[in-house]
């Protein structure tokens, strides 16, 4: 029997909260988030077991909130409490206002081989309805960026049907 090892991992911090999220989220600060981290590896010890995280992994998947505002350190420490290798895939969502090119190669480094860029829209007009803090040209922007540091594997999260 094939057995399948996917972990997702959710940071619940934004910058501010975007005008149609329901997902779980809070303002991040240095304390919270140095709070949720520790509590989140004691976690990930106490399930180790029983959720197969003694097991290379399929995929890791750091999802939010706007899990691209934690530091690399902290990537860094949650991702050494699992299994992978080069086959795993490792995404993180990413908002284009907290990524510049130094980010995106530390993200390279450290393993994480695809993006999820919250772009939402590409009309500003549109952005500024739903709360997003940047604009199409930073989207674009950190696309291109992703490229050139090697990233082949991007989604952009897009939103349509708005009023």
């Amino acid at each position: 029997m094939l057995r399948v090892y996917n972990t997702y991992i959710h940071i619940p911090f934004c910058e501010k909260k975007c005008n149609y999220c329901d997902f779980t989220s809070f303002k991040i600060s240095e304390d919270s988030s140095k709070k949720y981290i520790n509590y989140l590896l004691k976690e990930i010890e106490l399930y180790k077991k029983k959720y197969d995280l003694g097991q290379i992994q399929d995929s890791i998947y750091f999802g939010g909130g706007t899990p691209s505002l934690l530091s690399v350190e902290d990537l860094k420490k949650i991702l050494d409490k699992f299994y992978y290798d080069e086959k795993t895939e490792i995404t993180i969502e990413v908002n284009p206002k907290t990524v510049d090119k130094n980010k995106l190669k530390a993200y390279k480094e450290l393993g994480i081989n695809r993006l999820s860029i919250g772009v939402q829209s590409f009309n500003e007009k549109f952005l500024q309805l739903l709360g997003r803090i940047h604009n199409s040209k930073e989207a674009i922007k950190v696309y291109e960026e992703a490229r050139e540091v090697g990233f082949k594997n991007i989604s952009l999260d897009l939103m349509f049907s708005l009023p």
